[in-house]
């Protein structure tokens, strides 16, 4: 689903000189999908998909070096880039990037973000973003992400509580790992949001682990 902010964006790269004249099958994929032509864009999609199978892994890097920062303008990356993009042309040339780039945080982070379950991966979004963070330690989109992964990860493991789910002591290192992304994150309103939500998944964590030492 298309936010107002989606279209604006959708309708800029349909007219970019430089997409229309590199990816021109893309480019119309762009134009329909911001007016709403669901069929025109997915014709576009395909034959687009059929042109890119074809290019040399220098052409699906440049590709794909371009739309993972076109997607950083969206609501979501998967409203530009779709599943079939995603599996078949972003996916396999971030994995190459990530190996060959190995001080490059960006294919890991964004391996991280398209992730998608449907796709088998002997590596999950979190082992990306470690990746990532290994990498550039202070990347403010990768902390924010794992951030936002780890306290996700604990209220997950806290929604039936008094029953713990997994090691509450592993979540204790996990939430203590999150705050200390926290600085490295540019918005600090969020940060500072987060780190009242992390120490209060810590307390529970933190009991939980007491109370199993006593039990």
């Amino acid at each position: 689903m298309l936010v107002d902010g989606d279209h604006v964006h959708l309708e800029r790269l349909s007219v970019d000189p430089d997409v229309c004249r590199r990816w021109p099958h893309f480019a119309g994929y762009c134009r329909h999908l911001a007016s709403g032509l669901k069929d025109a864009a997915n014709r576009d999609l395909d034959a687009f998909l059929r042109e890119a199978r074809g290019f040399d892994a220098a052409g699906r890097h440049s590709f794909t070096v371009w739309i993972v920062g076109a997607a950083e303008a969206f609501s979501r990356p998967q409203v530009l880039i779709r599943f079939l993009l995603f599996k078949d042309i972003v996916r396999p040339a971030l994995a190459a990037w990530m190996d060959e780039a190995v001080s490059e945080a960006r294919p890991g982070l964004w391996l991280a973000r398209l992730y998608d379950y449907r796709i088998p991966d002997a590596r999950e979004p979190k082992d990306y973003l470690e990746i990532a963070l290994a990498r550039e330690p202070a990347n403010p989109v990768a902390a924010k992400d794992m951030v936002s992964l780890l306290i996700r990860q604990a209220i997950d493991n806290q929604h039936e509580l008094p029953a713990y789910f997994g090691d509450p002591a592993d979540d204790v290192t996990a939430l203590a790992y999150a705050a200390s992304l926290l600085p490295a994150v540019e918005d600090q309103d969020w940060a500072t949001s987060r780190r009242e939500t992390i120490d209060y998944l810590s307390k529970i964590a933190g009991e939980a682990v007491e109370n199993a030492a006593l039990a």
